[in-house]
């Protein structure tokens, strides 16, 4: 297969027009995630962000490399029809502010414990995630292959926006999770 120079300009052009400052589609390991998060800085930096704007963006950018490295980078979808479903990340810039998008296959057994929790996430206040926040932590206990679901309310608390999600089917019962939190 060769590579379609339209498609190339093409892609260039989208990510001129969606300001995207950093993309990342492949896959997720620590050096990876390590390097993504250095890159990023750079990329504030350059931009000249203040610094609380760029606290919250590395914070936000932080829980979704690791939870795409802990919960997509384990092999659970590595057969060659879904090669090309590697997770994905994304740092953009827009008129409001900032964006991060991620995105990376998930069971579909899953999907519906996921849609609950950003559901319940995003129709609280910023007190209120400051409570469940408290509360998930007293109540929880956090273990190496599940945290105790902080990562997502902590993303919320962060943006001050709601989390805002999709998913794709890709076959069966497997579809491709989209995260997009705008700071």
């Amino acid at each position: 297969m060769t590579v379609n120079i339209d498609n190339i300009y093409g892609i260039h052009n989208t990510m001129l027009n969606r300001q995207i400052l950093l993309a990342y589609k492949g896959e997720f390991n620590n050096k990876i995630v390590n390097s993504l998060l250095s890159n990023a800085k750079v990329q504030m930096l350059n931009l000249e962000l203040e610094l609380p704007v760029r606290k919250k963006l590395y914070n936000i950018m932080v829980e979704c490399l690791e939870n795409i490295n802990r919960y997509a980078g384990d092999g659970k979808f590595e057969s060659n029809d879904l090669i090309h479903h590697y997770p994905l990340f994304l740092l953009g810039a827009s008129e409001e502010g900032f964006y991060i998008t991620v995105g990376n296959m998930i069971n579909d057994g899953d999907k519906d414990i996921l849609i609950e929790k950003l559901d319940d996430i995003n129709k609280l206040s910023r007190e209120e995630l400051k409570s469940k926040y408290r509360d998930t932590i007293l109540a929880s206990e956090v273990t190496d292959t599940e945290g105790a679901g902080l990562g997502i309310i902590d993303m919320a608390i962060k943006s001050e926006n709601p989390l805002e999600y999709k998913f794709n089917s890709v076959k069966d019962d497997i579809s491709f999770f989209i995260l997009e939190i705008k700071v």
